[in-house]
């Protein structure tokens, strides 16, 4: 889902409850969430989203590697990734 799809789902779902809202503010909302996400996973932090699930911050350890083309070996570095782990209602829901 896009981001203009998102915030079109999301104004839909907020004017049907009967709350008021803009749908520039829908989208300044969105934009805030995924700036303050950000930045908490930048700190080694995690995120949790209720009813959906959580993203957390892992260090990937440095690994050897192949370099494709060439056949010649690689060291791969440390790196942060972003992992997601789904909520059990989310679970239960895409299991049927």
């Amino acid at each position: 889902m896009n981001k203009k799809t998102m915030v079109d789902t999301v104004f839909a779902g907020v004017t049907a409850s009967g709350r008021p809202l803009a749908k520039a503010d829908v989208e300044h909302v969105l934009d805030a969430f995924g700036d303050v996400a950000a930045a908490e996973l930048l700190g080694g932090g995690e995120v949790s989203v209720p009813g959906v699930g959580k993203l957390v911050a892992e260090e990937r350890a440095p690994r050897k590697g192949r370099n494709p083309r060439t056949g010649e070996p690689v060291q791969i570095p440390a790196r942060k990734v972003v992992k997601f782990r789904p909520s059990k209602d989310m679970k239960a829901a895409l299991e049927g």
